[in-house]
């Protein structure tokens, strides 16, 4: 070896070390979202709440037609975010990236809107903090590991 030159070891590759955990996120995102659509918006259209909420503020139906959209949007993307992922698509770290920078915007401009339909409502319950917080905490882990990660670049190469 030649005075002053280091040997540097490759970067390692492939669905190992933290990697697994971002792969565990991404199978159990849409999963989440199904369960957070059937048990908030099947308990309000089920038990007659639709229609009498509806009556009484004409935004709201607009408001959870709109969310119901976007989570379906949602729950695509991450399907689509699953397929890059363990395809090992180049595409995979900025779609990842959007994703959850996309997550935490729409919770919190959901919770702004909600606001705005129904004020008497508090702002932010114990639930949402919770997942604002989720979000928050997921985004500054994640954002800043696949930027840096010398294994999601040496991964995500297809």
């Amino acid at each position: 070896m030649a005075q002053g030159k280091t040997l540097e070891e490759p970067a390692p590759e492939g669905l190992g070390g933290w990697l697994i955990l971002v792969g565990i996120g991404i199978v159990i995102a849409p999963v989440r979202i199904v369960v957070l659509l059937v048990s908030s918006y099947g308990a309000v259209v089920g038990s007659g709440a639709w229609s009498v909420l509806a009556a009484e503020r004409p935004w709201w139906a607009a408001v959870l037609v709109a969310e119901t959209v976007i989570n379906v949007g949602l729950i695509a993307a991450w399907l689509f975010g699953a397929y890059l992922f363990f395809s090992r698509r180049r595409l995979f770290r900025p779609w990842y990236i959007g994703l959850l920078a996309f997550s935490l915007g729409f919770l919190v401009a959901d919770t702004l809107v909600m606001k705005l339909v129904l004020p008497e409502v508090p702002l932010f319950d114990a639930e949402t903090v919770r997942s604002f917080a989720q979000g928050a905490i997921a985004a500054a882990i994640w954002i800043p590991y696949m930027l840096v990660s010398r294994r999601a670049a040496a991964t995500f190469i297809n």
